[in-house]
């Protein structure tokens, strides 16, 4: 019984050894694991001077998402495959670095064990896999862009490629633009032109004020009727006559008559006026 077990297992395992393609671009296959935090850890530095076939330096991956491929070629180089068990199950997306010889996939471990939660990683599993956008492996790879970039193999040594430190140059296009909104504070000129216009107004309506000045004035006119009555009166009689005649004679215009009317008692106070200025002088003269 466990003879026959064994023979079913293994067939099972040879089956899924052949990838089959799904109407959903599935291929199912045999997936083991690779030690590839291991040898990173392990190695350090040099391990970058034994890079898979894509050429892509294990220092600048995340060795905990990456996947080696049966018969994988440059058009594979830094692609995103996603897989997971063949009957469903969690999904992981990992990024093609190397080639396998093997059928199916060799994925490492932190992967495989995400996928196949519980299971021992020296068991192989059968899993189905298939490529999906570069997106979905944001961050695996973070060297040049001959690494990193999907469907190119990198030829050069670790030595001929720039430090991957100097990577953030992408940051340049953040170059503030920010400046730029500043220029809108420059519509506060426009917005003082019309706060002059306002203030230009009421310096109009001040020149229009000054018509205002000549009722003010219109009191002076009386200065005149002062004088035209002082010249007139040594010509009214003493009895307080009418003056019309004499205020005639003064050269008025019309619109003293008002005043001509007033000259009479404006006689009898200048006849008192001299009774007392004689008087006054008559007692100067007693001194």
């Amino acid at each position: 019984m466990q003879l026959l077990t064994t023979i079913v297992a293994a067939a099972t395992l040879a089956l899924a050894a052949l990838p089959s393609v799904s109407a959903q671009n599935w291929q199912t296959g045999r997936c083991t694991y690779h030690p590839y935090e291991e040898d990173k850890a392990r190695l350090g530095a040099s391990y970058d001077n034994s890079p898979g076939w894509c050429g892509i330096r294990y220092s600048a991956l995340n060795a905990a998402r990456i996947v080696a491929v049966n018969g994988l070629g440059t058009g594979m180089c830094a692609q995103c495959i996603e897989f997971r068990g063949a009957n469903g199950g969690p999904s992981m997306f990992v990024l093609a670095v190397d080639q396998k010889g093997d059928p199916g996939l060799d994925v490492a471990r932190s992967s495989f064990q995400a996928a196949f939660p519980g299971s021992n990683p020296l068991d192989p599993q059968v899993c189905a896999w298939r490529i999906v956008a570069p997106s979905n492996c944001a961050g695996v790879c973070f060297g040049s862009a001959g690494e990193c970039t999907p469907g190119v193999r990198n030829l050069l040594p670790a030595s001929q490629l720039p430090p991957i430190g100097r990577q953030p140059a992408r940051q340049q296009p953040a170059q503030q633009p920010a400046q730029q909104p500043r220029q809108p504070p420059a519509r506060a000129s426009p917005s003082a032109s019309p706060s002059a216009s306002p203030s230009a107004s009421p310096r109009i309506t001040r020149s229009r004020a000054s018509p205002t000045a000549s009722p003010v004035a219109a009191p002076a006119r009386a200065s005149p009727t002062t004088d035209a009555s002082s010249a007139s009166w040594p010509n009214l009689p003493a009895n307080g006559g009418s003056a019309s005649t004499s205020s005639t004679g003064s050269g008025l215009p019309p619109r003293t008559g008002l005043v001509s009317a007033s000259l009479p008692a404006a006689a009898s106070c200048l006849s008192a006026t001299a009774l007392t200025a004689v008087a006054l002088s008559a007692v100067a003269a007693l001194l």
